[in-house]
Order: C-alpha cells, then sequence, then structure tokens
C-alpha cells in the first residue's frame, strides 16, 4: 500500500547543553580534570563506581583498588574532585 506523504517539520532550535551532575556519566570527551589521568583510567575509575557520584564518594583508598592508580594519583583525583565542584567555586 502507497504512504501518505508526510507534512514538513518545524525546524527545532538548539538547546543549550546542560551541566553534568554528579549522577550524570561523563561521556567519552569529557574529563575529570585530574592532572595525570588519562582517558583509560578515567574510564576504568567511572566502570567501577558507576558515576562521577561515585568516584567523587570513594575515598583515597578506595580509588587505588582500581588498575592503574596508585596512592598518588589517588590523592590527587580526591583532592581534586573535593577542591573543584561548583558549589565552591560559587562561594
Amino acid at each position: 500500500a502507497p504512504t501518505a506523504p508526510t507534512a514538513p517539520t518545524a525546524p527545532t532550535a538548539p538547546t543549550a547543553p546542560t551541566a553534568p551532575t554528579d549522577d550524570t556519566p561523563l561521556s567519552d570527551t569529557e574529563q575529570l580534570g585530574v592532572a595525570g589521568l588519562g582517558a583509560t583510567r578515567e574510564a576504568a575509575l567511572l566502570a567501577h563506581f558507576g558515576s562521577l557520584a561515585g568516584v567523587r564518594a570513594a575515598t583515597p583508598e578506595d580509588l587505588t583498588k582500581v588498575r592503574g592508580i596508585g596512592p598518588g594519583l589517588a590523592n590527587r583525583i580526591h583532592t581534586t574532585l573535593h577542591t573543584n565542584t561548583p558549589e565552591r567555586s560559587l562561594r
């Protein structure tokens, strides 16, 4: 059976990007912003803890349980995620 022609649709306005929340998984192009933390180890952290909130809630000792994360890097991750939060930058 022939299909009916469809009416043209109005173009949609672009939407502004939304800021990620603690529960938003980071995309492949987003980074946690930790010096020395490459994409592979960042992906391993997010896979292990499930989200930015999970990584942020982890202690440095918890972070070292992820392959490739040593004590020094774990401390740097923990410090960075607890000093570069949006709440602190607004104060």
